[in-house]
């Protein structure tokens, strides 16, 4: 009896043994895409590179941070915003971004690129663009407010060259804590830089920011640490905060601060009071 209930046990163990062997054999031959986890960077630690002008950043430290163009006519790609990658379709940024310029944008007017750190073009060998296919403003009781939401033609590899960042939805405040906004450095011409840079600020009361319309809804409030504001070239761009090594994206900066003049302190929708129209869309 001993060795009949041997022969059973060895026969299940093998035949579970080669259906987890079978189950690898599978997997490796018909591979499902695993998406990775939101606020994670590809490579780290990277340090920013230290210029004459502030510290440029590593793209692969910000792998879920892209630029917004409109085409105008037969025109080249005008820079308009910073984007921040949600999900593998959809790309986060300001409502002014696509209701101020030259004319009314439509989506096959954008096109977002991904991987770009910088506007000299010797330097955009590994650069991946996309066109828009619709987007989304949020209904802000306040324009300041309102947020976009652009949803691509095809989808983001974010197994290789990009990853989405976490949406952050904690009771918490956030008065106190440090954060980064990236983008690009107004020059003394009213260009850009070449070159994006990394601005790091500290989240502070609303009412220190003196351009912050006292009725503005979904108001937040940082101080510039350091060097003083990149200019228009951070329009559209996120504040990202970190806990426990996991990256999360609480504001998107406030049109007047995008104006070209040099500020100590910088404000931003506090897309907290909309997390629930953000979910709808992107899920």
């Amino acid at each position: 009896m001993s060795i009949s209930k041997g022969c059973i046990a060895l026969l299940i163990t093998g035949c579970v043994f080669f259906a987890l062997l079978n189950t690898s054999v599978a997997q490796l031959s018909n591979p499902q895409i695993v998406k990775p986890k939101c606020g994670k960077r590809l490579v780290e630690p990277l340090q920013p590179q230290e210029t004459s002008n502030g510290k440029r950043p590593k793209i692969e430290q910000w792998p879920w941070v892209g630029t917004l163009f409109i085409r105008y006519g037969n025109d080249e790609p005008v820079f308009a915003c910073v984007v921040t990658i949600l999900n593998d379709r959809f790309v986060l940024t300001a409502g002014y971004c696509l209701t101020s310029g030259r004319a009314k944008v439509t989506p096959p007017d954008l096109m977002v690129r991904l991987r770009m750190d910088s506007f000299d073009r010797k330097e955009q060998k590994s650069i991946h663009e996309f066109d828009v296919g619709e987007f989304y403003l949020s209904n802000a009781t306040d324009s300041l407010a309102a947020l976009a939401l652009l949803m691509l033609s095809s989808e983001i590899n974010l197994n290789v060259f990009a990853r989405p960042i976490c949406l952050w939805d904690r009771d918490e405040g956030v008065v106190g804590r440090n954060g980064t906004l990236l983008g690009w450095k107004s020059n003394l011409f009213g260009g850009m830089e070449q070159n994006m840079r990394e601005l790091n600020v500290a989240v502070v009361p609303s009412d220190m920011c003196p351009m912050l319309p006292q009725f503005m809804v979904g108001k937040m409030c940082t101080k510039v640490l350091g060097e003083l504001t990149f200019g228009h070239g951070d329009g559209g761009g996120g504040l990202y905060l970190e806990e426990e090594g996991v990256w999360y994206v609480r504001g998107i900066i406030v049109k007047f601060d995008v104006i070209g003049l040099e500020q100590q302190y910088l404000s931003f929708i506090d897309i907290s009071s909309q997390l629930k129209w953000i979910k709808q869309i992107i899920e």
